[in-house]
This record gives structure tokens, sequence and C-alpha cells, in this order.
């Protein structure tokens, strides 16, 4: 039976429940979007707004991990040099590892100083991790606390 109200129901509280879709006017746009070349190029401005603020993060980090690897001196390149001995690793390897924090080199101050911790304890684990991260040191005096 027809009663008029096309796709439109009555509720029980006496308002109308449509079943149509509402189209915004032209120009108007859902706050979610709806696919326009507007809304594809703020997300291509945000991706490439993204990808600048990542490479300027790698710039810095390689920056600091040169600045890493300059301050190294003899005392750290000789104890380097005596991990990579009893660890079997290359000394580069060693190194590489020491320069991926600025808490390592930390460490070695600490042992090099007067006053400083008296011995360092390294671990080694031989497996295939994502990186260089197999190395891992730390201070008696840590592993106490």
């Amino acid at each position: 039976m027809y009663d008029g109200m096309d796709d439109d129901e009555e509720e029980d509280d006496g308002r109308f429940k449509s079943s149509k879709k509402i189209r915004l006017p032209s120009g108007q746009s859902s706050p979610k979007g709806d696919g326009t070349k507007d809304d594809k190029r703020k997300h291509s401005v945000a991706a490439h707004l993204q990808a600048e603020q990542n490479k300027q993060k790698i710039l810095k980090a390689k920056q600091e991990r040169e600045n890493r690897r300059n301050a190294l001196d003899t005392q750290h390149q000789h104890l380097i040099d005596v991990i990579a001995y009893f660890t079997d690793q290359k000394t580069k390897d060693v190194e590489e590892f020491v320069i991926d924090c600025q808490e390592y080199i930390d460490l070695m101050e600490l042992f090099f100083d007067k006053q400083g911790t008296k011995s360092l304890m390294f671990y080694y684990q031989d497996h295939d991790p994502p990186g260089n991260g197999n190395l891992c040191f730390n201070t008696c005096d840590q592993l106490t606390d």
C-alpha cells in the first residue's frame, strides 16, 4: 500500500527516518573527504612532508654517529681492539656497534676515568639480528643496582 511517504518511515516517537542518501551541494565536501583531487593533494603533501622529516632525522643521526666516531681516541680504539679479539669479531664491526649509541661511549669514558668503574662486562651472542645489534656491554656497577 502506498501512503505517499516514498522511502521514509515514521518512527514510534513521530519523527521520520529517511533511507535516502543526503547529497551535499556542489562545492562542499564531507568531513572525511570524498576522494577528490584536493583530498589527494592534501595526502600527497602530507606524505611529502613526512618524507622530508624522515630525511632530516636520518641526516641528523648520521651526523651524530660521525661525531661519535671522531671522538674515539687511542684508549677507545685499544679497548675496541681487545673486544674484537676476544669476541672473534672484526674491529670495524665492534667500532660500528660502539658508535651506535652515546651511552656506550659514556660507559667507556666512565671506565677510563680514575674515579670511575673498575670493570666493564661485554656480552656477545652469535645470531642473525637485523643489523649490528648483537654485541652489548655494561659496567658491573650497573648490573648490581
